[in-house]
């Protein structure tokens, strides 16, 4: 018997948290915006990794896991043995400890990624304002107004690459810790998208079908999206992992 995550809801929950990290990355270079005019432009630009490290994105980030990897931890037990073995509680909890374990340096990540756009977008809008001839005041206007509108496309993509790559990376880890809970004889596989884009080192795993639980693809990681693979191989993934029972 074969079976994988449930694709429908991987779109759901992507969907439903690309909304909310937009929100959150949207509120939290608000208040960068906010400083423009009355704090130096260098200072703004030195805070910016610091107040983009929010609370909210560290909640944001936890939330995702908690509730993604949670469902689809108990989805897959169900699907293995046709009934729920632990409570959402217990998987919600665990998710969530998890995540305590890494949420600071994925965090800090996103900030890093959020500053050096919007510090780069900084130094832009003024040049261009000096070659446009305006005066101090006029590139200040210019910048608060171009910031925030510039800023709103790139967070918009950027929201919706974190949330399909912690959504794929929880629900994959709550599949994956869900059927390990069974102590059924499970082999994984490695499921690529069929899309444009596929990593030439997914369709390699793919390629070598159904082996054990245990096998590590790449250093630290043993399906799509694991969080203790490398960037190169966890960001923007799509793909899925599927298991083989006997």
């Amino acid at each position: 018997m074969r079976i994988q995550p449930d694709d429908k809801k991987i779109r759901s929950f992507t969907k439903l948290h690309w909304k909310e990290g937009r929100k959150v990355l949207f509120k939290n270079s608000s208040r960068l915006i906010e400083m423009i005019g009355n704090v130096p432009i260098d200072e703004v630009k030195g805070r910016a990794a610091r107040i983009l490290d929010s609370k909210e994105l560290r909640d944001y980030l936890s939330g995702i896991w908690s509730s993604t990897g949670a469902w689809f931890a108990n989805d897959m037990t169900r699907k293995l043995i046709t009934r729920q073995v632990k409570a959402d509680e217990f998987w919600e909890d665990a998710f969530r400890r998890y995540m305590e374990l890494r949420v600071a340096g994925k965090a800090a990540g996103i900030a890093r990624t959020e500053a050096t756009m919007f510090n780069s977008l900084i130094d832009m809008i003024i040049q261009e304002g000096y070659q446009e001839g305006f005066s101090i005041d006029q590139i200040t206007g210019k910048l608060k107004r171009e910031i925030e509108r510039r800023m709103g496309v790139i967070q918009n993509w950027e929201a919706e690459r974190i949330a399909r790559t912690e959504v794929i990376g929880a629900a994959n880890k709550g599949s994956f810790d869900g059927a390990l809970s069974t102590g059924l004889d499970i082999q994984k596989g490695w499921l690529t998208s069929g899309l444009k884009g596929v990593r030439d080192s997914h369709l390699l795993y793919e390629s070598m079908g159904f082996v054990a639980m245990n096998y590590d693809y790449n250093i630290g990681l043993k399906h799509p999206g694991d969080p203790g693979g490398s960037p190169e191989e966890i960001i923007n993934c799509r793909c899925a992992i599927t298991y083989d029972v006997d």
